[in-house]
């Protein structure tokens, strides 16, 4: 009679492990936190930067869109050096994206803008783009990783299902 309640008592702990383990280590990792970086607006409400490589280099020809809340989308192309400027900007928080790079900006006018903001915004495109639909990198390899926990949580519960509803304590209805 106590080895079956210990039997249950294990069953059902292992169950709860499947239940919650799954979810822990399927878990996306952490979002980086944002960077905001400050900068100043030249007169007319120019936004003034570059799109460089990895190395330092300018890019040439590389559209350049500048995402403010409530306004429609602006866009700029690169100079030769990667040099863009777009103006009709208002101060607050931007988005400015490029391929494969991307950077949030508290843009400020040229008379409000604190001693810390740059003159320049600078993006750097790595030309890498990562989206986050079915990430799962344990299981990115294809083998038994990808099934060696939802086959344990399976098993689990279908064990802890017999258990429950095994009653082994009573007689049998027939002689």
């Amino acid at each position: 009679m106590i080895g079956k309640r210990l039997f249950r008592k294990q069953v059902v702990a292992i169950v709860c492990i499947g239940l919650i383990l799954p979810q822990a280590v399927m878990a996306a990792p952490a979002a980086p936190k944002v960077q905001i970086n400050d900068v100043a607006l030249a007169n007319g409400g120019m936004l003034i930067g570059q799109v460089v490589d990895q190395q330092g280099l300018g890019k040439a020809g590389v559209q350049v869109v500048v995402l403010q809340q409530g306004r429609q989308p602006v866009h700029a192309l690169t100079d030769r050096a990667g040099n863009f400027r777009i103006a009709g900007l208002s101060g607050g928080t931007a988005q400015v994206v490029t391929e494969g790079g991307q950077g949030v900006y508290r843009l400020w006018t040229a008379n409000a803008a604190p001693p810390v903001a740059q003159s320049r915004a600078m993006l750097i495109a790595n030309g890498q783009v990562v989206r986050g639909q079915g990430y799962c990198d344990p299981c990115s390899g294809g083998g038994i990783g990808q099934w060696i926990l939802p086959a344990l949580a399976a098993g689990g519960i279908i064990a802890g299902v017999v258990v429950a509803t095994s009653n082994s304590d009573t007689t049998p209805a027939s002689p």
